[in-house]
């Protein structure tokens, strides 16, 4: 609500303990269907503690693959809620935050840049991806060359690719569902 992007720093968990990512989660069956909207809803509800009335705005923004796990596509949602930064923080003080509390990145030019130098050698490879799109689509291609000389400065293997490369996993494996 009030201009910032909400991640988890993993925390009790079998996979990648410490790093940042997205609020994430596999696909379950709703009223005997898989729905992949009502899981995120549930997965932002369970890893953040925003009840699920309090999220009036879902949309699916990107399918996100990475080359180095061979595992399928991740859809990416864009989730608003009526909640500001602070009445999230105490939600959160009262419930078992198993995962870890939520990180938030003020959703501004600096204030995208200022996480990525800060975590960028911390981040699971699709949630740098994620914000390296939500960013450059926000803010525009200088924006996004900017974001990627932070990547790269930071040495992260992943992005750190040439150029060619780089084009192509945007191209092909970022794909912006619009």
């Amino acid at each position: 609500k009030d201009g910032y992007l909400a991640l988890n720093q993993r925390k009790n968990v079998a996979e990648y303990e410490g790093h940042i990512n997205l609020h994430t989660g596999g696909i379950e069956l709703h009223n005997g269907m898989f729905s992949p909207y009502a899981t995120c809803i549930d997965e932002i509800h369970e890893e953040s503690g925003i009840p699920r009335e309090e999220i009036p705005h879902l949309e699916c923004i990107a399918l996100v693959g990475n080359i180095r796990i061979p595992r399928p596509y991740t859809l990416c949602f864009h989730a608003q809620t009526s909640l500001t930064k602070g009445e999230i923080e105490k939600l959160q003080q009262y419930r078992d935050m198993k995962e870890g509390p939520s990180k938030f990145i003020p959703y501004t030019y600096e204030g995208l840049h200022a996480f990525l130098h800060q975590f960028t050698s911390i981040m699971l490879s699709e949630s740098l991806a994620m914000i390296y799109l939500l960013g450059k689509e926000a803010f525009g291609e200088k924006w996004g060359r900017k974001a990627l000389e932070i990547i790269d400065q930071s040495h992260y293997n992943f992005l750190s690719l040439d150029m060619k490369k780089r084009k192509l996993y945007e191209r092909n494996l970022i794909s912006l569902v619009h």
